[in-house]
Formats: C-alpha cells, structure tokens, sequence
C-alpha cells in the first residue's frame, strides 16, 4: 500500500457498474437526479408552506383548549384528549389520501387538500 493513497477508494475512477467516470449521476440529468432545479425549488417552498400549515393548524386546536374546556364544562386538564384526538386522525387519513393522490395525481390532490 502507498503512504499517501486511501485504502477506502479503489484504484481505477470507474463507477459501480464499471464505467469510467464518476459513480454518481450528473446534477444535468433530471431523470437520474430528480426534478430540475426550478421544479426542485418551487416543491421544497410546497413542502415548507405545507408544513406550516400544519403547524399552524395543530398550534390552533391547543390555542382553543380553555374554550372547548369552558364550553363543556370540564377541567381544562381532560381537554388534552382533543389533540390526542386530532393527532391521531390526521395520522390515521394520512395512508387513506396518499393512495388516493396515487390515483388521481398528486399536484391535483396536493390542490384539493388545499381547498
């Protein structure tokens, strides 16, 4: 072995499937890499708004605690259930709407769930 050389890193430069060159894909093929840049960038500022959104709703169901607490006429303490409750309905139509955006299209599910 040389002093100098990386045991880690083969000796040729080719790829896994033996070709020359690098064994990762060009940032230039969109098919390999994913979406091309614009596209890549307006998805994450989707993701993000989308998050938010989320964020926002959850933080609203704890924000309405004491009222939902006074309207019931119970301790604010057992109210906690509500975002159990809420949590766990999200969480249970998440697969439900997913298989259902595999069917008619994510971008125009994506539209519905924002109406």
């Amino acid at each position: 072995m040389n002093p100098g050389s990386d045991p880690l890193k083969s000796p040729s430069s080719s790829g896994p499937t033996g070709r020359e060159g690098p064994s990762t894909p060009s940032a230039t093929n969109a098919a390999a890499d994913g979406l091309p840049m614009p596209q890549r960038f307006w998805a994450i500022v989707t993701l993000f708004i989308s998050l938010g959104i989320c964020v926002l709703d959850a933080s609203m169901v704890n924000v309405a605690l004491p009222e939902i607490a006074a309207s019931l006429n119970v301790p604010a303490a057992t109210t906690v259930w509500v975002v159990n409750v809420y949590g766990l309905t999200v969480a249970g139509t998440l697969l439900p709407f997913a298989a259902m955006a595999e069917r008619i299209g994510f971008k125009r599910a994506f539209r519905l769930g924002l109406s």
